[in-house]
């Protein structure tokens, strides 16, 4: 019901392409990517986010879950990212994010593999994970850093997911809220159960060709 209603929106369709994709980037033997919804404050880009959580899991952060905010700290993001391995992030609203962790974050995450670490006895196996990672925030992420390289790593769509911000837009995104925090995590397993039965060997040479 929640895609019948918002297939006609394009950047909230492509975030739920975005957070299907993450399984396929360890099939197809590509590097994570970040994919970003940015800009003015409520226009509708947490609900849109919530929306694609809502494919795999609980979408609601004041519930057990995985929809994080971006006051998270650099290694928690790594840990996360590692635990997550080949499914999506969900890191909402960079407003909350102390603004010197993002850019190493962004080289870190699309990286794909954690810092190394010394320990005790030697040093401990790097942590490593192929996924997307989907955020938010009035600012593009580009914007916290002047290197350039950054761009490469991030997908980034400026405005309104829902194109207005009308009443009726509002009381439309008030209801999708309602609904995906109540319903939620219906395609994850037969996205997976699918995927997992396709030759991986086959998929890289179909795209060679």
């Amino acid at each position: 019901e929640v895609l019948n209603q918002t297939r006609k929106y394009t950047p909230v369709m492509m975030t739920v392409y975005a957070a299907l994709a993450a399984p396929l980037i360890w099939l197809l033997g590509e590097s994570p990517f970040i994919f970003e919804l940015a800009g003015g404050t409520s226009k509708g880009k947490t609900t849109a986010l919530r929306i694609a959580a809502s494919l795999y899991g609980c979408p609601d952060e004041q519930k057990p879950g995985f929809f994080k905010q971006w006051n998270l700290t650099k290694v928690y993001i790594e840990r996360y990212a590692a635990t997550m391995n080949n499914l999506p992030l969900f890191i909402d609203d960079t407003k909350k994010a102390d603004p010197k962790i993002i850019p190493p974050t962004i080289y870190q995450f699309c990286s794909g593999q954690g810092r190394g670490r010394g320990s005790i006895k030697g040093s401990q196996i790097g942590s490593t994970w192929s996924t997307v990672m989907l955020t938010t925030g009035e600012q593009k992420l580009t914007s916290f850093s002047k290197d350039g390289g950054a761009a490469a790593r991030i997908l980034s769509l400026y405005g309104s997911p829902f194109e207005s911000t009308d009443l009726e837009t509002g009381n439309m995104i008030e209801r999708l809220n309602e609904t995906v925090s109540e319903n939620y995590g219906h395609i994850a397993e037969p996205w997976i159960k699918f995927l997992m039965g396709i030759d991986k060997s086959k998929v890289r040479e179909k795209i060679m060709k």
